[in-house]
């Protein structure tokens, strides 16, 4: 069983250097992964998506190239069973 350890948005925003505006534009643009509901009124991104889009943005990438990475993501968080956050917790 493997963990994917997720990170809560000031980690995302440390991680990626773009301010809450920017971050919420790109996913609505299908060019950052939406994140993932981890209660009722917390949510994260698993840490692997997150460095996956900084490395293909860092190859200059296009955005077609972007959404496609997005899309890949997403569909493969169903697969995931065990999860831990950044901090420890399950």
């Amino acid at each position: 069983m493997s963990t994917t350890l997720l990170l809560r948005f000031p980690a995302v925003q440390e991680r990626t250097a773009c301010a809450r505006s920017t971050l919420y534009n790109l996913i609505n643009d299908g060019l950052f992964p939406r994140p993932v509901a981890i209660s009722s009124r917390t949510v994260a991104w698993p840490e692997t998506e997150v460095e996956a889009i900084n490395q293909l943005r860092v190859s200059s990438a296009s955005e077609d190239e972007v959404r496609a990475l997005v899309i890949q993501l997403e569909s493969s968080r169903k697969g995931e069973v065990a999860v831990r956050s950044e901090e420890g917790q399950v």
